[in-house]
């Protein structure tokens, strides 16, 4: 299923059965330009103030000595790092210090680097979130050569380059469109971006020596690495007032978020209690040239003691480049107590999402061929199936129902 159609089918699901979700955002690399979002994180660095920010959240960036001192590189957003541990900031430019005082303080040149991680972890304003793309005000030098690294826990997971001036070489990269000469635009499948605004060594001029660069990823981030490869160039925020590529936005440098989630090979997910809503554990099974994969996953119940209503869950895989189709997951639920009866009700399973079990393979959760320990989808076509189920007496009159399912693609389960 592709991420687009993914997304409008879990959308669809949860306006049905009241299905609340975890690690739902956008799809990582979709942002589109022509529309603006709030889940963004700003830069700014102008006159009235050098900062980042995300709603209310301000991490304000202080210079001494055309430093960025270490409190403001340490939070509440984002954590920030030089190559020389000396991230500067000079003329609202974020660069690396490798001389005295002045311009180039916020400048990267060389084999200078700095990066953006963002703070994520529970409690943290950012809690759950990563990148998704970016939209950059980079001030290009020297016919500038910008290397920006993606990293997701520590692996990389993408590399973009924008060029300029001599540095761009015929018929390598996507060219910026005539009209629009400052933008370019790297994605994950066309990483190399060649901007065509000239790149100079005189004195700073304006927009006329930056260009707005947009980086799309396939996978999300949470650490994005800038540095040079030929030239010089600053991460600037708005001061000299490039243009803006997302339709109603100002100038600052714009890293939109997401938090949907990532899967490799080996990888356990959960979401729920069995109490208030299913608990629902999947874990992603050994794949060929396993790569990372997104996901959605969500569970919800209105218990029968509390009133009628179902209980339900879904899963969304997406995503994880060529070859990743075929990948298979166990999934274990453990469904909300409900009344005790014999024989309980069949779950029923929903393969696209429309709230109904009358499309085909849909309908009563079916038993696995094979064996629990190695199970086979039926013959009979089912994407998903059961290889083991428990029932406990949990109280008087009510029952606790816990299935083991084994299958591949997006599962929609209701009871």
């Amino acid at each position: 299923m592709s991420t687009r159609k993914a997304l409008a089918t879990l959308i669809a699901f949860i306006g049905l059965v009241g299905l609340v979700l975890v690690n739902v955002g956008g799809a990582s690399g979709l942002h589109d330009p022509a529309q603006p979002s709030d889940n963004v994180l700003r830069l700014h660095l102008d006159a009235d103030g050098d900062y980042f920010k995300h709603g209310s959240a301000q991490q304000d960036l202080v210079e001494s000595q055309c430093l960025v001192d270490d409190p403001s590189q340490a939070g509440p957003l984002v954590s920030l790092s030089a190559s020389n541990d000396r991230l500067g900031l000079a003329f609202d430019s974020l660069g690396v210090r490798s001389q005295g005082p002045g311009r180039s303080c916020g400048r990267v040149d060389g084999s200078e680097s700095f990066e953006v991680s963002i703070n994520n972890a529970s409690g943290d304003v950012l809690s759950g979130l990563k990148f998704e793309s970016m939209e950059l005000d980079i001030e290009a030098k020297q016919d500038a050569w910008v290397e920006a690294t993606a990293y997701l826990a520590g692996a990389e997971v993408g590399s973009f380059q924008m060029r300029t001036g001599s540095s761009i070489v015929a018929g390598v990269g996507t060219d910026a469109a005539p009209a629009t000469p400052w933008l370019a635009t790297s994605t994950s499948l066309a990483p190399i971006a060649n901007c065509l605004n000239p790149s100079d060594s005189g004195p700073d001029s304006g927009a006329n020596d930056n260009c707005r660069w947009v980086v799309q990823s396939s996978v999300p981030f949470d650490t994005v690495k800038f540095e040079s490869l030929n030239g010089e160039f600053g991460l600037e925020g708005g001061e000299d007032g490039t243009l803006a590529a997302t339709a109603g936005e100002n100038s600052d440098s714009l890293f939109y978020l997401t938090d949907v989630g990532v899967l490799d090979c080996g990888d356990t997910i959960e979401t729920g209690d069995s109490l208030g809503d299913p608990f629902v554990s999947v874990t992603r099974l050994a794949q060929l040239n396993c790569q990372l994969k997104e996901f959605l996953l969500g569970s919800a119940a209105n218990p029968p003691d509390l009133g009628s209503g179902v209980q339900s869950f879904s899963f969304v895989p997406f995503g994880g480049g060529v070859g990743q189709a075929g990948a298979t997951y166990e999934l274990t639920v453990t469904w909300v107590k409900e009344p005790a009866i014999n024989p309980l009700p069949v779950t029923q399973m929903d393969y696209n999402g429309d709230g109904d079990t009358n499309d085909p393979f849909e309908g009563d959760l079916v038993w696995c061929d094979g064996t629990a320990a190695n199970p086979v989808l039926p013959s009979t076509g089912e994407p998903w199936c059961r290889t083991n189920q428990t029932v406990t007496l949990v109280g008087t009159g009510y029952v606790q129902l816990t299935e083991e399912l084994f299958g591949s693609e997006d599962p929609h389960g209701l009871r």
